[in-house]
């Protein structure tokens, strides 16, 4: 069937399909809650339940990301005038868990369970927990001594093989700004973090996201992460899986190689940045075994291309010693700013790598998204400017 032209208000699909709204923005997520539906929904992934309950004939677990708020949307003006209103700015963001069914009367009688137990809403404040090699660092404590909360800007998202749900924070500087004089420091300045961003005004009135406030000096550390989040277990927390680093996530093609150990490709999305790939140091089977997860440890590489066409991937380890001599200190310390330790490395800077996947050939495919201000072509970006992006592939190592 052709591919539905047009716009307005409602999508279009071909005559072969249709659709059915289940969810709006603002609507509560299940019966009787006060936790909404967020807008700038980005990416979702379907959990199928193994039980059948009496009069349900298919149900289960939906997840998706919320990527960006409208202010003038959501609170009616450009900026908040008060914490109450930075909340509501902020409900839009995160990650809903909802059970939903479809009746048999209709293959498109679908609906949310209202009486589930496993919905929930992952928010901007929701408590969550780091994993891996920077979990308990220095890098992550705060002066105020506030718990790690929330995920935002939830851009792009995926599935691992033992059944849990990944999601990414790419633009995650956005909801931050700087009050009074502030000056971004370079690690600062190198995720984007600066006085205004986006104009979300959450650094108004929520202290988290004041740049300029010391007692919260090292938050925007806590984000910029691969998020696991486990669907059929409510009571559990989201979890920053820390050792895949942290820089603008968007996607991640997780694959078990043929020795049994996971390997996740990883774009950076912003122009000149870089691809990355996290293998864990163990067998998934073995790790998952334990209960544990095979993305808490692992190594973390980023990718160089040469002229001739080929490419290499380097470890991203303290061992190395241009990571020395760019100041790194720390295996901490190089996961929390990765994007300084690429160009230590000298990684090769691409075209905003967004989503990944690996293809039935073997490779792994990187979409580029675009680079308006390259004015050079090379080897590995083709295009000057790339005004439309391209689709790169990597072989799979």
């Amino acid at each position: 069937m052709p591919i539905a032209v047009g716009n307005g208000l409602m999508s279009r699909v071909s005559d072969d399909y249709c659709i059915k709204v289940i969810l709006p923005w603002g609507d509560p997520h299940y019966s009787g809650s006060q936790e909404i539906i967020g807008i700038g929904q980005d990416g979702m992934w379907y959990f199928p339940l193994e039980y059948v309950r009496g009069r349900h004939n298919q149900n289960g677990v939906q997840l998706f990301n919320h990527e960006f708020c409208d202010n003038a949307m959501v609170i009616g003006k450009d900026v908040p005038v008060s914490l109450e209103e930075v909340r509501e700015s902020q409900y839009t963001h995160g990650v809903p868990v909802i059970e939903i069914e479809r009746r048999p009367s209709n293959n498109m009688n679908w609906r949310t369970v209202n009486e589930n137990r496993l919905a929930r809403r992952i928010l901007v404040n929701t408590p969550v927990e780091f994993s891996g090699q920077a979990a308990g660092s220095a890098f992550l404590q705060t002066a105020a001594g506030n718990i790690p909360m929330g995920t935002v800007n939830n851009c792009g998202n995926g599935y691992t093989p033992w059944g849990t749900y990944l999601t990414w924070e790419k633009n995650f500087n956005g909801g931050f700004g700087g009050n009074g004089n502030y000056v971004a420091t370079q690690a600062q300045a190198c995720y984007g973090l600066s006085s205004g961003r986006f104009g979300y005004g959450w650094h108004l009135f929520d202290e988290r996201f004041d740049l300029t406030n010391p007692d919260y000096a090292n938050e925007a550390n806590r984000f910029g992460k691969i998020v696991e989040i486990d669907p059929y277990r409510p009571n559990t927390a989201p979890i920053k899986r820390r050792p895949m680093g942290r820089f603008k996530h968007k996607g991640c093609a997780l694959v078990i190689g043929k020795d049994d150990r996971a390997a996740g490709y990883m774009g950076d999305d912003e122009r000149f940045d870089c691809i990355y790939k996290y293998v864990s140091n163990d067998s998934a089977d073995a790790t998952v075994a334990r209960g544990e997860s095979p993305l808490d440890d692992g190594r973390l590489y980023v990718a160089r291309f040469n002229d001739d066409g080929t490419g290499d991937w380097l470890e991203l380890t303290i061992n190395d010693p241009a990571m020395q001599a760019a100041g790194f200190n720390s295996q901490t310390k190089v996961l929390v700013y990765a994007r300084l330790a690429a160009d230590a490395v000298g990684a090769t800077l691409k075209d905003r790598p967004e989503w990944t996947t690996i293809g039935a050939d073997g490779y792994c495919y990187c979409t580029l998204t675009n680079n308006s201000r390259r004015t050079e072509p090379n080897a590995a970006n083709s295009l000057a400017p790339s005004s439309d992006g391209h689709i790169y592939p990597l072989t799979r190592q």
